[in-house]
């Protein structure tokens, strides 16, 4: 469920999270977590400043961690509370968003036409921003959002190679600023995961640039007949092409 998932999160189109499944191509609607649903995780936040609190003055707490680290030099005890805040982070952080996004993706049905068409319209901004760029234009903007995505698991994964591998040299040496970054790499690690697995960006560009291209279909629902299930792709002439198909 957690890695290579079938069922990966698409969008959101009111109060319905959308999923894209790889295997058949539909786009599947579910109820919205409260994580996920703005009104109701707004209702959620008054709980925040109390975790926060419990977290901190817990025996194991940040707090006796950022003590270590400020107070002294680099032991093996310095060492060994590094991996358990990047395990905590990455755990947080990979927890949160997993039940943000994929809280109901079981109860997940084939959503409608209207659904499907209004999430794959272009906005009227995306039409004229395209028309006034050179289709080289475009793909040279792809490819820079493609490689800032990429620089995020390549800091953190080098940050955590340099701490762990070159750690020997550290031992005995005072505790600076440094720290910091490397408490934060754990954050790095666990966003990375996010962003390449749970809220997969690459694969959600890579899904809309083969559909726009006229290489993907999409398969959902008729609105006044659920038991109807139509394929949708764009035309040489930028409009929509729908056709009922048969389900297996």
């Amino acid at each position: 469920m957690f890695l290579g998932r079938r069922r990966i999160f698409f969008n959101q189109y009111y109060d319905k999270a959308i999923y894209y499944d790889r295997k058949t191509h539909e786009l599947l609607e579910a109820p919205k977590s409260k994580l996920l649903d703005t009104e109701k995780s707004s209702k959620m936040n008054r709980h925040i400043p109390l975790m926060v609190v419990l977290l901190l003055s817990s025996g194991s707490g940040l707090i006796s961690f950022f003590r270590l680290f400020i107070q002294g030099t680099y032991t093996m005890s310095t060492f060994w509370s590094v991996l358990l805040i990047w395990l905590g982070q990455f755990a947080f952080i990979t927890i949160l968003v997993e039940r943000a996004l994929y809280r109901n993706v079981n109860r997940a049905q084939v959503t409608t036409k209207t659904i499907c068409l209004a999430l794959m319209e272009k906005s009227e901004e995306t039409k004229e921003a395209e028309a006034e760029m050179s289709e080289k234009d475009s793909r040279n903007a792809t490819r820079w959002i493609r490689a800032l995505l990429s620089l995020v698991p390549l800091v953190g994964f080098f940050y955590a190679y340099n701490f762990i591998w070159n750690y020997q040299e550290r031992l005995g040496t005072p505790i600076g600023g440094e720290i910091v970054k490397i408490v934060l790499t754990g954050l790095l690690l666990g966003l990375t995961f996010v962003l390449y697995n749970q809220n997969n960006l690459p694969r959600i560009f890579d899904i809309l640039d083969r559909f726009y291209a006229r290489k993907l279909s999409l398969i959902c629902r008729a609105d006044d007949n659920p038991d109807v299930y139509l394929e949708v792709s764009m035309g040489t002439d930028e409009e929509f092409v729908i056709k009922e198909v048969q389900k297996d």
